[in-house]
């Protein structure tokens, strides 16, 4: 198994109406359901939010709730608070809703991520993914910076790291189905994920 994931849970949700994190997925929220697809790829996981309590996960030996006490809604901030309290350099950083765990891609990224900043993937027209991929604790120093001087947007932190990028053929032969890419903004959009309990 990988050593460390960090799911970020405290988004605004906007485009949902609701809060995506405790949306219900066959009687558990979508975090719970991210939790458990990425506990059989990962020894431990972080969980950080804005209000891990009510996120419907169980904290335990291998999941830790993590509060992001900041106010404002970015995943970079999460990002940060989340690196700061791993205790290992690589982390694979995923939304909570983001439940295609593809455990072939993941241990590609894992490898290319050493020595880096991060690992991140591309989509079928080259947009790099933010999330979905491996950070190290390297890159801290740039996120901090970053937070500091308010710059919250992901594209401005990313400019500053030394990624590696897999491009989409590779990702897309690893994960022939995409799923990788599946991706929860609306409630139609968590009605269309396949293979889900309860869909």
């Amino acid at each position: 198994m990988l050593p460390r994931a960090i799911i970020l849970a405290g988004g605004a949700s906007t485009r949902f109406g609701t809060d995506k994190a405790v949306a219900d997925v066959g009687g558990r929220t979508l975090t719970a359901l991210c939790v458990s697809r990425l506990l059989d790829v990962f020894d431990r996981i972080l969980v950080v939010a804005k209000n891990p309590d009510a996120l419907g996960v169980e904290p335990s030996d291998r999941v830790r709730l993590v509060r992001d006490a900041v106010r404002i809604h970015a995943p970079l901030l999460g990002l940060f608070e989340g690196l700061r309290r791993s205790d290992r350099t690589l982390n694979y950083v995923v939304g909570c809703d983001m439940p295609g765990a593809v455990p072939d891609l993941i241990a590609l990224q894992y490898r290319l991520a050493r020595g880096r900043d991060c690992a991140l993937r591309c989509d079928e027209v080259g947009r790099v993914q933010p999330f979905g991929g491996f950070y190290s604790k390297k890159a801290l120093p740039v996120i901090e910076r970053c937070v500091a001087e308010k710059r919250f947007k992901m594209t401005d932190m990313l400019s500053k790291l030394d990624a590696r990028i897999i491009p989409f053929d590779t990702v897309a032969r690893l994960d022939p189905d995409l799923r990788s890419f599946w991706n929860v903004n609306t409630p139609a959009d968590l009605d269309r994920l396949p293979g889900l309990p309860g869909r």
